[in-house]
């Protein structure tokens, strides 16, 4: 009983250990293209389209039905099995299909923009969070810092009063404001890793470690503008979708022209007449049935003209629609190539900046442990140490996206 009840307890233990999952930014964003759940349910809807296309094609083969009726007043059953395919439709049933295929090709076109939009939200949370933890490593040092000045201060106030009481209560209040601040911080952090991993589509309870990242490893001047955006202009994902609309409203109006033309089907049917319900056989005898129907819609008000000229104006509107996107589309390409040259050198300035911030408060901490500077020129230089933090890992994130964003507009 003492083996097993040991063995239960280290399983159990094994059971209850977490895993740390390790990641840099391009792994969190290949794991949320991955696990996320709006990415999981868009794939679901693609297979649903492709079920689509194969429905559209299926309505081209035979259908095959069974038929049992009684007429009560001659006081005769009928029975019989029939098939029918359809010859001819106006183009109904092959439209169909092109257009049961371009929804399918829309969709996989928004599947990659949804990616997108999922690397977006998770290059965002991922520097909001090195954000925090960089505040809450600086929060404790200033709340470290501030504990020695206070117990420097009481042990002057409390042997030879060398100093007034409302000075060792002005770093008593600076000392429980900067606790508050690190506790807001804590908070806004455990709220941002649920955040992230609900993104990265893994369980809230496991551990994840986010690796400082290094905007020098963009490499701006790789990027070849006018040759990116004829790329674009002829095989990207958004440019594919405005052609997409065009010719889904082309594969529309074939379909509103359809109704001018004649439908032609061919059926067969076996009559069972020849045995009643209950399987004993009658009089009459078995027969077969094979027949070609045509119909043709003579007058309907105009409705289907009006039909077909709704669809013309859609395919007009399509065409303004598409070139008005293209047009739109290489000046996005043009603006976030503009935008990422210019936020790496932004990104250099401010990490200049952050190094002089760091140094400065370096030289202020031993000033203050020194009492040559007061808690308010202290504190002024930690709030520029974090805002400088805080600039730095905004223009990472923006450089991150724009170069994720001009990338994406060419694919």
């Amino acid at each position: 009983m003492k083996k097993k009840s040991l063995i239960g307890v280290v399983l159990l233990g094994l059971s209850l250990q977490s895993y740390s999952i390790d990641l840099d930014l391009e792994s969190a964003m290949n794991m949320a293209i991955q696990g996320n759940p709006d990415m999981r349910v868009k794939k679901l809807e693609i297979e649903k389209n492709e079920l689509g296309e194969t429905i559209a094609k299926k309505a081209l083969l035979p259908n095959i039905g069974v038929s049992l009726g009684y007429d009560f007043i001659e006081d005769e059953d009928s029975k019989s099995v029939s098939t029918s395919i359809p010859i001819y439709t106006g183009g109904v049933l092959t439209n169909n299909i092109k257009l049961a295929k371009l929804n399918n090709k829309v969709g996989l076109s928004e599947l990659e923009i949804l990616k997108l939009d999922i690397r977006e939200q998770v290059i965002s949370k991922y520097f909001q969070i090195l954000n925090l933890q960089k505040r809450l490593e600086i929060g404790g040092i200033v709340i470290e810092t501030l504990e020695k000045q206070k117990q420097r201060l009481e042990s002057l106030f409390n042997g030879i009063k060398l100093i007034p009481k409302s000075e060792l209560l002005k770093v008593e209040s600076d000392l429980l404001a900067a606790q508050a601040s690190k506790f807001r911080d804590e908070k806004a952090m455990e709220i941002a890793t649920y955040d992230m991993k609900i993104l990265l589509g893994i369980d809230i309870s496991e551990e994840l470690i986010l690796r400082e990242f290094k905007y020098e490893n963009i490499d701006v001047d790789s990027y070849d503008l006018e040759s990116d955006i004829m790329i674009a202009l002829a095989n990207g994902n958004r440019a594919d979708i405005e052609k997409l609309r065009m010719e889904i409203a082309e594969r529309e109006l074939d379909i509103a022209r359809a109704d001018f033309k004649p439908t032609v089907s061919l059926s067969a049917s076996y009559n069972l007449d020849g045995y009643d319900l209950s399987g004993y056989e009658k009089v009459s005898d078995d027969e077969w049935r094979v027949s070609l129907s045509a119909s043709w819609e003579l007058f309907s008000w105009g409705s289907s003209i009006d039909n077909m000229n709704r669809s013309k104006k859609s395919l007009k509107q399509a065409n303004i629609e598409m070139n008005k996107g293209l047009d739109q589309l290489s000046v996005e390409i043009r603006g976030r190539y503009n935008e990422m040259q210019t936020l790496y050198m932004e990104a250099e300035t401010e990490e200049k900046k952050l190094d002089m911030s760091k140094e400065n408060l370096r030289i202020d901490t031993m000033r203050y442990d020194s009492g040559m500077i007061s808690s308010l020129d202290y504190l002024d230089s930690v709030n520029r140490l974090k805002d400088s933090e805080e600039m730095f890992y905004l223009l990472q994130r923006q450089l991150v996206l724009a170069r994720v964003e001009y990338e994406n507009l060419l694919k």
